[in-house]
């Protein structure tokens, strides 16, 4: 299947707390929204079912809101939604869980809004947009 040049990502809350992926890829560290890029037949929503499935193995049960974000690494806006999904463990089930190894690693985090600024969240549109939602 051919994708798009959208990539989609799932902002995700329970509680005081905030799914992520926390990667190690080429020596640096970072943490980043689940999310993919959407193919060629999918609405931007449906790209982001099926990635936030293959992620997290978690279920989309609703998309409460869409938000774009200015990603530095892509130079472009890109949107974001925040999203309830099903309850239970999130786990790695797609084709990151086969590329996971030392040097290019991938693991699910809840991790504390309170704690966004300590770790290095990309993109740092996101991670400041998060942290806004939950000042006001």
């Amino acid at each position: 299947m051919a994708r798009t040049d959208v990539r989609v990502s799932a902002i995700i809350i329970r509680g005081d707390s905030i799914l992520l992926m926390h990667r190690r890829k080429k020596g640096k560290e970072y943490w980043v929204f689940p999310g993919g890029g959407v193919e060629d037949y999918e609405t931007v929503e449906e790209g982001l079912v099926r990635e936030v499935k293959e992620e997290t193995n978690l279920d989309v049960l609703h998309i409460r809101e869409k938000v774009m974000i200015y990603n530095e690494a892509s130079e472009k806006e890109e949107p974001f939604f925040i999203c309830k999904v099903s309850d239970g463990t999130p786990e790695i089930v797609g084709e990151e869980k086969h590329q996971n190894r030392p040097e290019n690693f991938y693991e699910l985090q809840w991790v504390k809004i309170s704690d966004i600024e300590k770790i290095w969240l990309v993109p740092e549109a996101a991670s400041r947009k998060v942290q806004n939602m939950f000042e006001n």
